[in-house]
């Protein structure tokens, strides 16, 4: 148990680690000399950070979880910076958890490996707002062990005016948003097997224009999927930003809605 507010270069947790890491404190990681913050490489560790707001965890380097458990319980500024990997290792497992009331921003790329889980709950929120220059990437292994479930996703890739707010989805990258995916600023990019699956509403709460080069519309798919009425709100000047596929795919039996509180042009 960590009782005091901690700011480190690195937490590592080594592979014959057994326990049960905790902070309910403030946790800042500067980064070290190989570019990461934080590391777990136990199959039998587990991290609980449930730093109470206004204090949080923040990586500001890379993340790194080779098997073991990492749970989020905060409602803090949560932030990790620097690029985030979690990988089971090809025949470990590796949980990645946001709990209810969290908010997390990523600020580099984002990749999921076989066997591994990320999971969000109720009320949490995920931003991605990358902090360095060039496009950032969201890779998902499209594999049987790997799954990831999002609630609600937020795209602001303009705030930090890092040159280029292009965000590729890999080939077979299906992001799963069961809440409210909100397209503040950004560009998301995919071909036909990489998108996003959307089972509450969809909006656009800024101009999406695109920064630097690249696509300047959303190529990824984008596939209707909740089991109650869903809505789309673009306002004018992103009526036209949609040019991947765009799918209405209701569960069998299902009668729910799919409204429009805006013109769409596809």
């Amino acid at each position: 148990i960590m009782d005091i507010p901690v700011t480190v270069q690195k937490i590592q947790i080594n592979a014959n680690f057994n326990g049960t890491l905790i902070s309910s404190l403030a946790v800042t990681l500067t980064g070290a000399a190989d570019g990461l913050g934080f590391q777990l490489l136990s199959q039998t560790g587990n991290v609980l950070m449930s730093p109470i707001a206004p204090a949080a965890f923040q990586c500001l380097s890379g993340f790194e979880q080779i098997r073991g458990l990492f749970n989020l319980s905060s409602a803090g500024n949560n932030l990790i910076q620097g690029n985030f990997l979690v990988d089971g290792a090809g025949t470990d497992v590796a949980n990645f958890s946001v709990t209810s009331n969290s908010q997390l921003t990523f600020g580099g790329n984002f990749e999921l490996n076989n066997p591994s889980s990320f999971a969000t709950t109720t009320n949490s929120t995920i931003i991605f707002r990358k902090a360095s220059a060039g496009p950032s990437t969201i890779d998902i292994e499209n594999a049987a062990g790997v799954t990831a479930v999002f609630n609600n996703v937020t795209f602001d890739e303009n705030a930090n005016n890092t040159g280029d707010n292009h965000v590729n989805l890999t080939a077979g990258t299906v992001m799963v948003v069961s809440g409210l995916l909100n397209i503040q600023s950004g560009i998301i990019g995919g071909d036909a097997t990489a998108g996003l699956v959307v089972q509450g509403n969809v909006q656009s709460s800024g101009t999406v224009t695109a920064v630097g080069p690249g696509s300047t519309t959303h190529t990824a798919f984008l596939q209707f999927a909740g089991t109650v009425d869903q809505t789309v709100n673009f306002p004018g000047a992103d009526l036209d930003k949609w040019s991947g596929p765009v799918e209405i795919n209701k569960p069998t039996g299902n009668t729910t809605n799919v409204s429009l509180l805006s013109p769409w042009l596809l």
